[in-house]
């Protein structure tokens, strides 16, 4: 790349000025404190072209330039720059390139930051609606799952009594043809908000196997992340889908069989959805399947026992932390021997205190409650579900109470 000779940056410094006015002291570039340091180093970043003003490579360091405003607090700044690096986008891309996704983005941030709501909902509105004229591209992804992140933002503060005003612009208030945008259901707000950034979080996923495949390192943290957050809010079909991605993952580069049956577990939580639904196999079928792939693998006896006869029950969902999972504890302190039964179906039955320790009464009841109120992992034997199976499990309260 060929850099502007000073007189040529000279001449067109303060032709940008006229475009950029944004460009102010303290700016990202100029370390000296004065505009024309900024708009000097930003000319030094393109090279010779027809018309400097309109060449694609001032897009990102006036993006930076944005950035940094943005940081310092100066809003305004922050979105004259982020215009100007539009403009020069839909000159040289068109009006709906998707060079223009993440400029919308940090202007619907900058617009948020400085209290204009209205604006900030525009521009999001504007941003889905380009990013849905290019749903596979890969570079749609961290702006669908940020704005997945500030939905659930919105339903948080929601839930805990704010009112932000999106909740009004959305009309998250309108269900079954009702066109009352401030005023209804605190459910159907809730709902709404909750599926919109489900569907977002889902999106942005899709896009990463569908281009990447299975290839990518980080894609089981992220996948059970989406498993977590499915959980949390309760969302059968978006945990299901995410689980069998992994599955998928995992037969893909020969990992161990995990996610096979943690989809048995979640068909097993959510069985009632399941019916609902009427997708896939059952909780029963997919822990007999899951037991007889690794049989086939060749996995060790002891490990699928780990897996579906451990020492301690597995409690479920197994990848949040539980107080009855004590598996790998120190196991120190007053404990509680009990014993109960586990049904077929992950609940528990017949629960029994058969000796303690120094566990106060106060301890052994809420044990008992803890047991009563759980699921466990059904215990399977030779590729079958037990229909009921009697446990003794020594618990350690200090643990439970931690």
């Amino acid at each position: 790349m060929t850099i502007l000779e000073p007189r040529r940056i000279a001449k067109t410094t303060g032709a940008i000025a006229v475009l950029a006015a944004c460009i102010a002291p303290g700016g990202a570039f100029g370390q000296g404190g004065s505009p024309e340091n900024a708009l000097r180093e930003i000319v030094q970043s393109i090279g010779e072209s027809e018309n400097p003003l309109l060449s694609p490579e001032l897009i990102e360091p006036l993006a930076g330039l944005a950035h940094l405003y943005h940081e310092e607090g100066d809003y305004r700044l922050a979105i004259s720059a982020l215009e100007q690096a539009r403009q020069i986008v839909r000159v040289n891309y068109g009006l709906y390139s998707i060079e223009e996704v993440p400029l919308l983005a940090q202007l619907a941030i900058s617009e948020h930051a400085r209290g204009n709501a209205q604006a900030a909902w525009d521009i999001e509105q504007d941003l889905l609606g380009l990013m849905e004229r290019h749903p596979l591209d890969p570079r749609i992804v961290p702006h669908l799952r940020a704005l997945g992140d500030r939905r659930l933002e919105i339903f948080t503060a929601y839930d805990n009594g704010a009112f932000p005003p999106e909740i009004v612009l959305g009309c998250y208030y309108s269900d079954r043809g009702s066109d009352n945008c401030r005023a209804g259901s605190r459910g159907t707000v809730k709902r709404k908000l909750l599926n919109e950034a489900l569907s977002y979080y889902w999106h942005a996923m899709t896009v990463v196997v569908r281009n990447e495949g299975y290839t990518d390192d980080a894609l089981p943290e992220q996948l059970m992340e989406l498993v977590r957050l499915a959980y949390r809010h309760g969302s059968y079909m978006l945990g299901r889908r995410s689980l069998r991605y992994l599955h998928a993952y995992e037969t893909e580069n020969s990992e161990p069989l995990n996610a096979l049956v943690l989809l048995a577990d979640w068909e097993l939580m959510f069985s009632n959805a399941s019916q609902f639904f009427r997708v896939g196999e059952s909780a029963e079928d997919t822990y007999r399947r899951a037991y007889a792939l690794l049989e086939q693998e060749g996995a060790d006896p002891a490990v699928i026992d780990d897996i579906f006869s451990p020492e301690i029950p597995a409690v479920l969902p197994s990848f949040v932390s539980h107080p009855l999972d004590q598996a790998g504890s120190t196991r120190s302190g007053a404990y509680v021997d009990v014993a109960f039964d586990i049904k077929k179906d992950g609940k528990s039955a017949r629960v029994e205190v058969l000796d303690t320790s120094s566990a106060s009464r106060s301890a052994q009841k809420e044990l008992v409650r803890l047991i009563r109120r759980s699921k466990f992992r059904p215990k399977v034997t030779d590729g079958e579900i037990v229909d009921s199976a009697r446990v003794t499990v020594r618990y350690y309260v200090d643990e439970l109470q931690g």
